[in-house]
């Protein structure tokens, strides 16, 4: 399921990232590898998710988030 699909405080493991070269190796420079855990901490719907990554806070926009495939952890 798209990460954009995840409640507040829920958390996942990142299958796939579906989304041009250029992106995948951007997101996983800032720590979303797949098989990581991720948890979302907010989301405002529409404007932006923000993750705690391996103990880091990551914004990503809608759009992003709905390129992320995950799995419940």
């Amino acid at each position: 399921m798209p990460l954009a699909m995840l409640s507040q405080g829920e958390s996942a493991v990142v299958k796939a990232i579906k989304w041009g070269t250029e992106m995948k190796k951007r997101l996983t420079g800032m720590g979303l590898i797949e098989g990581s855990l991720i948890k979302l901490v907010s989301s405002s719907g529409k404007d932006g998710f923000i993750l705690d990554v391996k103990g880091s806070r990551l914004v990503v926009g809608r759009t992003v988030a709905l390129k992320i495939l995950v799995d419940n952890a």
